[in-house]
């Protein structure tokens, strides 16, 4: 837990509101008629001092009127709290995270079952709906080959398509397996660091692991050397949740007590189906997306711990 600032309670009590509705768990504590603002969560303290400055500039913005949802201290019954650095004498009050913090998770699954049923369990690649969320729009030629026309669609103005291949899904069990990775992982990271920490992970890893598998997906091993090839017929969520678990497992290991990690056995897990999937044990795994994913993830979480790390700026 750290002090982020000392503030008229006024002004206190409308941060620690602000800080509560970006699920920043926040303290406020009394210091001699003024009041210290103490983020709880470590891995939180740099975003919490942004928005601190931002408050500073303009108290008066729109997206800091929040609703009351502290009660004055005197309205607690128990006796006052020790202060944070070992001082007695101070009172605190704790704002409480969300009571539901998991609503960007509920909506990337509703999103997953929308575009399957449209998509009829990716049976239908070549209708408009697939069409218009692959990377890119291919069409069907002899054979079982497929011709597009580069990511020239992105360049024209359609820069969703970077992300959206996450939302396809091919057939019922490549469904039903993303969504339980992704209810158990978006779930742990947007409980423990919240919604808006969820979204940058989830589009920033969906860009990269799309842009990986479109452009090494079909790479292969011949003649003693490795031939990269790609195509942009893949999709699935799968590349996000093995950065979302490099993101949680790092975290673990560097910062354990946190609040964030991962049971024992499910990186083992995971590493297992990445070696699976370059070894063809088990085909059609898009094995690039996965990789990049990870690697993507754990640089990630390592940096949200050295920027946290960050000397506290002098008030």
């Amino acid at each position: 837990m750290r002090q982020i600032a000392t503030l008229p309670e006024a002004e206190a009590r409308k941060l620690a509101e602000h800080l509560q509705s970006l699920q920043i768990e926040t303290r406020l504590v009394s210091e001699n008629g003024d009041w210290g603002v103490w983020v709880c969560d470590e891995d939180r303290v740099g975003q919490a001092r942004q928005e601190l400055e931002e408050f500073r500039r303009d108290p008066t913005d729109a997206r800091f009127q929040a609703p009351p949802a502290i009660r004055r201290a005197e309205e607690f019954p128990s006796p006052p709290t020790p202060h944070p650095d070992g001082q007695r004498g101070g009172r605190s009050v704790t704002v409480p995270s969300a009571s539901d913090p998991r609503r960007l998770t509920v909506a990337l699954i509703t999103l997953c079952l929308a575009v399957a049923v449209a998509t009829n369990l990716g049976e239908q690649p070549f209708e408009p709906i697939a069409q218009a969320l692959y990377i890119a729009p291919f069409e069907p030629i002899e054979g079982n080959r497929i011709q597009w026309n580069s990511l020239s669609a992105i360049a024209k103005g359609e820069v969703w398509r970077l992300v959206t291949p996450i939302f396809l899904h091919i057939g019922l069990v490549h469904l039903l397996l993303n969504l339980l990775g992704l209810l158990y992982l978006g779930g742990l990271v947007e409980v423990k660091r919240g919604s808006r920490l969820l979204l940058i992970l989830v589009l920033v890893l969906a860009v990269a692991s799309n842009l990986a598998e479109y452009y090494l997906g079909r790479t292969r091993f011949e003649g003693g050397r490795f031939l990269l090839s790609g195509s942009p017929q893949f999709g699935g969520m799968s590349g996000v949740l093995y950065g979302l678990a490099g993101y949680a497992w790092i975290q673990g290991v560097r910062r354990p007590g946190a609040g964030l990690a991962l049971p024992p056995g499910l990186m083992p897990f995971l590493i297992l189906g990445l070696l699976a999937g370059f070894t063809q044990t088990i085909p059609r795994l898009a094995n690039y997306a996965h990789l990049s994913g990870l690697l993507l993830g754990l640089a990630l979480g390592e940096l949200s711990l050295r920027l946290g790390r960050r000397p506290r700026a002098r008030e």
